[in-house]
Formats: C-alpha cells, structure tokens, sequence
C-alpha cells in the first residue's frame, strides 16, 4: 500500500483547456517537469476554465496555464476595480484569492494574451479604424460591421456585451463561431470582426489589425501556471521546474510558437524545441525546423493507428459501461411506471427533464464529485441513456392487450410471472427500439467525454477543431460512426431473436 501511495504522489497531473495554445503550454510544462525527474500525466482538452479549475480543486489536476483576467472575473468572480486594470495589481489580487482555495498563483511566463477585436487591415484603413473607440464612431455613422465571435466572447463579464456598454456602440450583428469557422469567414470576407487574443499568429498570416483598447476595458491576461499549493511539499522539484519557466516566453515567442503548431508541427516537439533553446531540457534529439512538413493522409493514418486502438477501445469502455448500467435501470423504471400510475408522472418526468440538461454543463458538475475521467463520463452517458429506453419500455408494456393478461391471470399465473412471460415478451421488440436508439447517441455522446478528460473518439475531434485539422477531426469520426451502425445492426439482431415466434 505505501509503495502505491509513493507512486501515485510522484505523479504530478498536468492539465490544459480545450485551445491550442493553452494544449501547448500544459506540454511545455509536462515536459518541463520530465526534465527535473516527474512523472507526468497529461490532461489536455478540458471543457473550458470552470472545467480545468474544478478538477485543480478536486484534486484531480496539479497544474495548468491560466491568465490572471480570467482567474479573476470567472474563476473568483470579483469584479475589476478603476485600478484593476494594472497587471501587478490584478497578479496581486488573484494570488491572494486562490490562496485562500489552497491554489498557488505561480509566477508569470512573462506575456499577457490580452483579448482584442480585429478586423482586415484592409478595412481597417479604409475606415480609419485604429482603436476600438473609432469603431465605435464608424458604427454611429451607419458603417455596418458583422462579427463572428467565441460562445465564451459572448457570455462573459469581460465579453461583447459589456464592451458595446462602454464604448456606447452596437454591431449590426454578432454571430456565434467556432476559432476556425469565424477565421475562415473573415478570410472570405463573410464577416468582418473577430474576437482574438494578442498572441494569435493568424493575426499576421491573415492580415488582421487588432484594435486598440484605448479605454482600457479588457484587463491583462497574464499567463501563469495555476497549481495545488500543496505541490510546493509533496514534490518541490515540480514546483522548481514550473517557477522556472517564469519570465521566459515574451509575446513574440508565444506568438511564434502558436504560429509553428498552427503550420502543422506537434506540440510536443514545439514544446522541446523551445525548451531546448532556453537551456531547460537537452538538445537530444530536437528537430529545429521552422517549417514542418505535413505527412500525407495515409503516413498519418499509419502515424496513429495504436493511438486510434487505444481510443477505440477507451470509446467502447465509456459506451457499454454507460449503455449496461442504462439497460437495466431503463427497463425498471419503465416497468414500474406501467405498473404504478402514482410512480408513472414521476419517472416519464424525471428523465424527461434529465435529458434537457446539456453534455458540458451537466459534466462540469460532476467534476467536482467525481473528479475528471471515465467516472464523470460514464455517469453523464448513463443519465442520457435512460430516456428512450424508459419511454420505449413503457410504450411496449402499455400496447399489451389487456385480454391476454386478464386470460393469463385466470389460468393461475401471478403478476409478477404475468410480467415476465406475457406483458415482457409482447414488449420486447419496442422496448429494444428505445435501447437501439439510446446505443447510437451514446456512441455520439461519447464524444464529449474528452472534454473531461475522459478519452474516446472525442479525443482527436477535439484537437482537431483546437488546431483546425480536419484529419484528426475524421479520425474520431469516422470510427465514431462506423461504431455507431455497428452497435445498431447488433441490437437489430438481437431484437429479432428476443421477437415472440408465431
């Protein structure tokens, strides 16, 4: 027992949020713990910053790359002071709130991924549009401007909304987009202002001016590693290797580095090519070339065939894990709905409404108790599974003619062995149209298990809609499909087989 316990405090969890950047800095930081002798188990792709925190406060992550503006408005939601917007300050404020959490604000890396609204450079000039206070002076002079904006642009304190409130301007319209959707509709000219962050290479690549926060709304965004403060005592060499990175990525360089994955390159091989040449890991091995070659469809596809095993079979662990416990639970609670109408109202209403909540919030409240992984996942899946198999057991029971049961019942038979014998046969084959169903959108919602860390087919899906790869993005697909009919056309089968004979 001690010696499990050794191991599992040698190992220090390392998560990231569901953007490249963020992917790329928490394998800086992996890496950066394996050159000082940690053993290091990677988390990246959480659902968002509530996510990633959730699981640090659990327990189930040690550290990932926050920005002090988010720690502070979303995270500890305090609210910014006239001065708040000095970078010492805010640093100051949420050292000291995640410090009363038991969270250590490590030092900074040394950039700040401020947010800001950009727009062609074209446009830009031919408007005059320098600042976010001349934007809002072309758009009183009836300059109509679109934007595509982040779901998370959209919602937060420090977000669209808010910003229109001070500068005193309103968009003609302001669309919800996905990072690569809303960059390859301003590259086509379909919209004209995104929401970006400073260290955006597609900035550059793109020929979009970011505008200047001339009012100073948007406070800094520091980027530092958010850590357990308890990782100080049980590994001192982890902390030492993330203090050590403080100071040691300016804008440029990150700018640079996003810009190098977004070209095609991995992020484990950025991530030690920039270690290398700070001096923080040997140069063993590391390939320096600014320019990676993209390998062809099949030279990936046989790059990452054990890779997509492994989630194959994570996926099929999440899916049958979920589906089994669903099945009989399902079919319970269908019968019992049929058989107690006070019980009725109750179960077709609780797991109507358990299947209205969405995939990312509902995980993000299981993190906390379940932490992050399979757990989370399987229970989520689970709670979805349930309502087609209720309703469709249900549905089968009720269509049972009652002048079947009442002969079964004057020939002797019992109730419950009216059930067992009658009523779940005749059943059957509605009652396996509602697992059939709940078996197809488990394997879908299966994908959303890598928002928690849960692995699956979602995995590569996820990284490829971060880095806007589409053959990561087939790679989880195309199996997730296949996966999907597969389960089907078995249930079909067994359907037939479960089917009364004439």
């Amino acid at each position: 027992m001690s010696l499990v316990l050794a191991i599992a405090l040698a190992t220090v969890h390392v998560g990231s949020k569901n953007v490249a950047e963020s992917h790329l800095l928490g394998e800086i930081f992996a890496q950066a713990l394996e050159a000082r002798g940690v053993r290091v188990e990677r988390h990246f792709g959480l659902g968002g910053s509530l996510v990633a925190f959730q699981a640090l406060e659990a327990g189930a992550l040690d550290v990932y790359p926050e920005y002090d503006g988010t720690a502070l408005l979303v995270l500890l939601k305090e609210p910014l002071d006239p001065p708040g917007n000095a970078p010492r300050r805010i640093g100051e404020r949420v050292a000291e709130g995640m410090a009363a959490r038991g969270i250590a604000w490590l030092p900074p890396l040394g950039f700040s991924d401020d947010w800001v609204l950009a727009l062609p450079s074209a446009i830009a000039g031919r408007e005059g549009l320098v600042s976010l206070s001349d934007l809002a002076g072309a758009v009183a002079r009836g300059v109509s401007l679109a934007g595509g904006f982040s779901a998370e642009f959209l919602d937060r304190e420090d977000g669209l909304h808010a910003l229109e409130r001070a500068y005193g301007f309103r968009l003609s319209e302001a669309r919800p987009m996905g990072e690569p959707l809303k960059y390859a509709a301003v590259a086509e000219g379909k919209i004209a202002l995104v929401d970006a962050s400073s260290t955006d290479a597609r900035l550059e690549s793109l020929h979009l001016t970011g505008l200047v926060d001339d009012q100073h709304f948007f406070p800094s965004y520091q980027c530092a590693p958010l850590a357990r403060a308890d990782l100080a005592t049980r590994d001192p060499a982890a902390e030492a290797a993330l203090i050590s990175l403080a100071g040691r990525i300016d804008l440029a360089t990150m700018r640079r580095l996003n810009g190098l994955v977004l070209a095609g390159a991995s992020d484990t091989q950025v991530a030690r090519d920039f270690l290398s040449g700070v001096g923080l890991v040997t140069a063993a091995g590391v390939s320096t070339s600014e320019k990676p070659i993209r390998a062809t469809l099949w030279e990936f596809l046989d790059e990452k065939r054990g890779y997509l095993g492994r989630l194959l079979l994570r996926h099929l662990e999440l899916t049958f894990g979920a589906l089994f416990v669903a099945t009989w639970v399902g079919l319970a609670l269908g019968v019992l709905a049929n058989r107690r109408p006070l019980a009725e109202t109750l179960v077709l209403k609780t797991v109507g409404i358990a299947q209205t909540i969405p995939g990312l919030p509902l995980l993000a409240f299981l993190v906390p108790w379940l932490g992050i992984g399979v757990w989370p996942s399987i229970v989520a899946l689970f709670i979805y599974a349930l309502l087609p198999i209720v309703q469709a057991t249900y549905a089968g029971l009720t269509s049972v003619d009652p002048d079947l049961v009442w002969v079964a019942i004057g020939q002797g038979m019992t109730e419950r062995q009216v059930t067992r014998w009658i009523r779940f046969p005749l059943a059957a084959p509605v009652a396996m149209s509602g697992v059939r169903v709940a078996a197809v959108t488990t394997v879908g919602n299966a994908t959303l298990a890598a928002f928690v860390g849960g692995g699956g087919l979602g995995e590569p899906i996820l990284a490829g809609l971060t880095l806007n790869d589409d053959r990561l993005i087939l790679l989880g697909a195309v199996p997730a499909a296949m996966l999907a009919l597969a389960m089907d056309a078995a249930l079909a089968w067994l359907a037939k087989r479960l089917a009364p004979q004439r």
